[in-house]
């Protein structure tokens, strides 16, 4: 923590949020702020399923938006200036808006906050911005939503289009709002005026687009489907953007089961596609025993890092950050596909189509190795097993989905035979090998 919040942040911090900002104002004497922080990540989280926001980040957003109140106004801009916060000429003019700016700082240095997600959110809650997640703007609603004084008596017709479904239009009543009083206020700040400009893009394209929101075939479903749950890649962008975090699986090693289908001489040198490759570990080792790997990733900070490290391995692998589902097709062109962890990330509505793309890629007696989430072990770092339905009257899979036995040999039986089905070797990391007990490794030939 950097030594100039020291003064203020007077009491320990346990790791347990909501606990750790009620001390914080309870030192302060802020009974008012944390009555509107509370209400307000609750009112974050409750909204939150209907536009597709996972609610834990909802609600930690919500609980850390305004705890740079603890710093009195006048200090706000030198403190901002000690954390090395970028201040806009405009918030020189009107200090108190740069607590939106300080607030994100004091949640990444006192609380240890990294997700982009929440940290975004808390920097623009009070003015909103251009290009605003849909995070962002779950924030700075909730955040209006819980104004208590009479005077706003737009509030009424915001939660008429919340409960409608209708964020974006529910954000142009406040911005509207704001904009119609520009005389009498102090300061409009320019990303206000920008997310105002947005919003009218938005709405404006929106009603054009209802033309083509009509069902006519079943792409027109798995369209409507990924429009109403959450866009995967600023995700694993943000999940691969510290190097430095202790995740397993970014130790530059293989995963063990693929080690032995090579050194068992299992599956023969070829072509190898790697399917949500990360930061390149098993396409680089399979490079390196002599396959032409095509490995893609989602994540640009993913295929980045895959790139670094094949260059510093010097081996030549085809990086591409691209979703599975916008490779450009090669029909029985792969003797071998391997997925070490996609699977259990992709929508159910997708799997279908994931499936067919692996099966039309391999040739004929070619082989798919698979590792995902086995259920039960959610206690050391697994995931839970939710039916397909059930993650989507929840909006998420909670991390992933874990899958029995039984229901990946429904999905695979009919177009390939299993050769080898088992849990993940636990590995050391002195092993230069990877392995976690709460994955299934799996290898099958297409049939």
């Amino acid at each position: 923590m950097n030594d100039v919040l020291k003064q203020y942040v007077q009491v320990e911090i346990t790791g347990n949020l909501k606990e750790d900002i009620a001390a914080i104002f309870h030192y302060h004497q802020d009974e008012e702020t944390l009555k509107h922080v509370l209400k307000v990540a609750e009112e974050a989280k409750r909204i939150s399923k209907r536009f597709g926001v996972e609610p834990e980040e909802a609600e930690q957003a919500g609980l850390l938006h305004d705890i740079s109140n603890i710093v009195p106004v006048n200090l706000m801009l030198e403190v901002a200036k000690e954390l090395s916060v970028k201040v806009e000429e405009e918030e020189y003019k009107y200090p108190r808006i740069i607590h939106q700016k300080l607030s994100r700082a004091m949640a990444e240095q006192v609380f240890d906050i990294s997700n982009p997600n929440i940290l975004n959110a808390i920097e623009c809650h009070t003015t909103l911005k251009s290009h605003a997640s849909q995070l962002d703007k779950v924030l700075f609603i909730a955040d209006k939503l819980s104004w208590e004084s009479p005077e706003h008596n737009f509030q009424h017709e915001i939660r008429q289009k919340i409960e409608n479904n209708e964020l974006n239009q529910a954000i142009l009543i406040y911005l509207n709002h704001i904009w119609e009083q520009r005389n009498n206020l102090k300061l409009v700040h320019s990303w206000t005026i920008q997310a105002r400009e947005d919003m009218l893009r938005i709405l404006s394209q929106k009603e054009f687009s209802k033309l083509n929101e009509t069902i006519i075939e079943s792409k027109d479903i798995l369209d409507m489907l990924d429009s109403l749950l959450r866009e995967p890649a600023p995700f694993w962008n943000w999940f691969y953007s510290d190097r430095s975090k202790g995740i397993p699986f970014f130790a530059n090693y293989p995963d063990e089961n693929l080690i032995s289908y090579f050194e068992n001489e299992i599956i023969p040198q070829g072509n190898m596609l790697e399917i949500g490759c990360g930061p390149g570990r098993n396409a680089i080792y399979a490079a390196l025993k002599g396959f032409k790997v095509d490995a893609a990733d989602i994540s640009e900070e993913a295929i980045r890092w895959a790139k670094e490290r094949a260059e510093e391995s010097k081996v030549n692998v085809n990086f591409e950050c691209k979703s599975a589902f916008d490779l450009i097709p090669k029909p029985e062109y792969y003797d071998f596909v391997y997925d070490a962890g996609c699977l259990h990330h992709i929508w159910p509505h997708r799997r279908i189509e994931y499936l067919k793309l692996i099966y039309s890629t391999l040739k004929t007696g070619g082989y798919f190795g698979l590792t995902c989430f086995a259920p039960g072990y959610t206690e050391i770092g697994g995931a839970l097993e939710l039916s397909d339905y059930e993650i989507y009257r929840e909006k998420s899979m909670k991390g992933g989905q874990a899958y029995s036995k039984e229901k990946l040999f429904r999905l695979l039986e009919d177009h390939f035979d299993n050769i080898e089905f088992r849990s993940m070797k636990a590995c050391s990391e002195d092993s230069g090998k990877f392995g976690v007990p709460f994955m299934w490794a799996s290898l099958w030939r297409k049939k």
